[in-house]
């Protein structure tokens, strides 16, 4: 409602909010969207259906985002708004980055969906647009469904309004999605999960690539028809229930704890991916190493369930612009 501290709509998924959000904020068509050099693949491909141009912007490591000047030097007179993700866990203030978009006019959209960290965190209050998924691995998991932070009135007014239109998911959907990840639970118990493991081994074939290539909420369908659904009242019900769990943000501190641990142990933690984060809650705590694939064989003969992320990308640069 217009006098909620904090007007909310509830989608499908963020790319269904996101969608949502071009839609309604009507950008001129070869408007330029900064974003995050690294991020789901899905959402520059939305920027592209809207007839954007999306423009990546190069991370800082340490705190896994652009610096106010990458922003700055980013832009063109083309530029009319920018989708900064929040990764692996970190959150931290757009302070600058907000203040830019300001003085241009910029939709802000912030990507928290590997943010999230409990009901008491929502977002950026600098930001237009806060996203929080509760996909099949996010935080307080609702196997689906997100929650956007709408901070401009007429925005969410329309967002509302072509949500609204959309079809509501099937009862039907939401049934296979619970069995598919009931399923997947069962695979990924230890001893079920290791009989596959040496199973897959002995044929030749990577058992994680292919778990991995099943549990993404959008694997296999065909994007834009499948995001713009509503969700129904099953996957209402299940949402409400994790919003309103007591204990979400004392696990998520106790599984930051736990990252810290491991991170005090390695011979450099800098090398940590937004280890100088204000904050970091490990959602992922992800480390580089210059040979992905034979650190990977390494922990797996150690006996650790090790896979290389698959789930994010590189945005691509516009053809004229290939510096990024």
């Amino acid at each position: 409602s217009p006098g909620c501290p904090c007007p909310c709509l509830t989608t499908l998924s963020v790319r269904s909010a996101l969608d949502l959000a071009l839609t309604a904020a009507s950008l001129p068509r070869g408007s330029e969207v900064l974003m995050s050099a690294v991020t789901i693949p899905d959402m520059w491909r939305i920027v592209t259906e809207h007839g954007l141009v999306p423009v990546p912007v190069d991370l800082d490591a340490g705190t896994l985002l652009p610096t106010a000047e990458q922003w700055a030097a980013a832009a063109t007179e083309r530029t009319r708004a920018v989708v900064v993700a929040h990764l692996f866990g970190t959150q931290a203030p757009l302070g600058p980055l907000a203040e830019l978009a300001a003085r241009r006019g910029w939709l802000l959209i912030e990507d928290c969906a590997q943010a999230y960290s409990g009901p008491g965190f929502r977002g950026s209050p600098d930001a237009d647009v806060s996203l929080f998924s509760f996909g099949p691995l996010k935080t307080a998991t609702a196997l689906g469904g997100a929650v956007a932070v709408v901070r401009k009135p007429d925005l969410l007014a329309a967002m509302r309004a072509l949500h609204r239109e959309w079809p509501v998911q099937t009862r039907d959907a939401q049934a296979r999605r619970v069995a598919k990840y009931a399923l997947l639970a069962l695979l990924t118990t230890r001893p079920v999960y290791t009989g596959l493991v040496n199973a897959t081994g002995l044929l030749g074939h990577d058992t994680a690539s292919g778990l991995q290539n099943t549990v993404g909420a959008f694997a296999g369908t065909d994007l834009m028809p499948a995001i713009r659904q509503r969700p129904g009242p099953a996957l209402l019900d299940l949402l409400d229930r994790r919003l309103s769990a007591q204990d979400t943000a004392r696990a998520v501190a106790e599984r930051a704890e736990v990252a810290r641990r491991l991170v005090a142990r390695l011979p450099d933690p800098s090398p940590v991916y937004g280890a100088t984060a204000p904050v970091h809650t490990y959602w992922l705590c992800a480390v580089p190493t210059p040979d992905p694939d034979a650190t990977t064989a390494r922990l797996r003969s150690a006996g650790f369930d090790a896979a290389r992320p698959t789930s994010l990308g590189a945005v691509p640069a516009p053809p004229d612009r290939p510096q990024g």
